[in-house]
């Protein structure tokens, strides 16, 4: 994406990648052992997997010019998931305004009516969210 103005300092680009999913079927009892085994294979992956395969495999074997290694560098420093994308659901209220807004076949531009009818819905959802991030504050970054 371009910079939204010359005062943003870096380029940023969305990413829709989902960082991990663990089916809500799994027994209770399971998860932390569930969440260790997905926290190791996540930083081995960023440790290792993704080294091997942009550092060796894209720059070096298929980067034909030194200008595909920098546009590399650029892509991977400045990629983020969005809070909403990665702690919504697909049939979030998110979502929904995105279905809503660029529907080829229906498309609907009244955006503040939209907000308006579904502000209250979203706002408690954020509330609950933010009050599970505070309760566990302490255990990210102890």
């Amino acid at each position: 994406m371009p910079k939204l103005n010359e005062e943003q300092d870096q380029y940023y680009g969305g990413s829709t990648d989902r960082p991990i999913a663990v089916p809500i079927t799994v027994d209770p009892a399971n998860l932390d052992s569930i969440g260790l085994v997905v926290e190791a294979l996540n930083a081995e992956g960023c440790r290792n997997v993704y080294p091997a395969v942009c550092e060796i495999t894209m720059k070096n074997r298929y980067a034909d010019q030194t200008d595909d290694a920098k546009m590399l560098d650029i892509i991977h420093d400045n990629t983020i998931i969005s809070f909403t994308y990665l702690f919504g659901n697909f049939a979030s209220a998110y979502n929904k305004l995105f279905e809503t807004l660029f529907n080829a076949g229906t498309p609907n531009t009244n955006v503040a009516s939209w907000e308006a009818a579904n502000n209250k819905v979203q706002t408690k959802y954020v509330a609950k969210l933010m009050k599970f991030f505070t309760a566990h504050a302490d255990t990210v970054n102890p």
